[in-house]
């Protein structure tokens, strides 16, 4: 039992950190911004190149790089593609789908369809109550449980932490107080490309990416967002420790659950959608707000 819930919770908390970024900006604007998946990729595979190229750069340079990719990556999709078209969600769901197939395809050209391997930051185990786990997944726990405790720190203490709170709880009051919505998403959009670089950095060398990862880690993010409920940013903190508890009790109790326990998932969409479209802690009718 201790194996199921340690692994669980630090699998959870991987989960957690790739779905935060994106319900941030489904909270704020109001869209599924499928490119996110993308912010991941690209952070990770900045990553792998200049880590490979055998330049002389600090580790903390590289990880800049990285970030400042997937941020410029965001601006970009968001102040030209997503933001023009952010009434119509079919639309911006069809255009970041695209998206995301063309960032595929350049990756497979560059550097083909096999997974890439990233040294881990932290190298080595250590051992939890009695359970052995990678230092590195110890690693991405602790990031994603700081990453919380400064984002809500940065959502009740600053201006504009402040600001984005409000565009996503009562758009149009902002909007009659004279805030600049636009404005405000972008900076949630670099927000939610800071938090998917992370754990691009962070994750890629647990669970090494590919061109084609962005599917399973937007279903992963799905999972997350619409257990915890949809336009809840903090609902995706008990959602991600319930899916990762469930994946590791299911691999091993289940038989071949190994192989297919990113159907848990898409199990708990089906479920949760049927039974409580809400999710645990969403807010109904929250997409009619924008």
């Amino acid at each position: 039992m201790d194996n199921i819930i340690i692994n669980g919770v630090l699998l959870g908390l991987g989960y957690c950190l790739i779905a935060l970024g994106m319900a941030l900006i489904l909270g704020v604007a109001k869209i599924f911004d499928l490119i996110y998946a993308g912010y991941y990729t690209i952070a990770a595979y900045v990553l792998f190149l200049l880590l490979s190229s055998g330049l002389s750069v600090p580790l903390w340079l590289i990880f800049l790089i990285g970030a400042g990719a997937a941020i410029i990556l965001a601006l970009l999709s968001h102040q030209f593609l997503i933001l023009p078209i952010r009434k119509k969600p079919t639309a911006v769901m069809v255009l970041t789908l695209s998206v995301c197939m063309i960032i595929q395809e350049l990756l497979i050209l560059k550097e083909g369809s096999e997974p890439i391997h990233i040294p881990a930051v932290l190298k080595g185990a250590s051992s939890v109550l009695g359970v052995l786990v990678t230092n590195q997944k110890l690693l991405v726990g602790g990031v994603t449980i700081g990453l919380i405790g400064l984002l809500w720190l940065f959502f009740s203490r600053t201006r504009l932490g402040l600001a984005i709170r409000a565009t996503a709880e009562q758009p149009e009051a902002m909007q009659l107080a004279g805030g600049n919505i636009r404005r405000i998403c972008l900076w949630a959009a670099i927000l939610s490309a800071i938090v998917a670089a992370i754990g691009g950095l962070l994750i890629g060398p647990i669970y090494p990416p590919h061109p084609h990862a962005w599917l399973d880690l937007l279903i992963i993010a799905f999972a997350v967002m619409v257990l915890g409920g949809l336009g809840n940013l903090w609902g995706c903190v008990p959602a991600a420790l319930i899916l990762g508890i469930s994946e590791v009790a299911f691999a091993i109790y289940v038989p071949y659950g190994g192989i297919i326990k990113r159907s848990v998932g898409l199990i708990i969409i089906f479920v949760v959608l049927v039974f409580r479209p809400t999710g645990l802690f969403g807010t109904k009718g929250w997409e009619e707000e924008a």
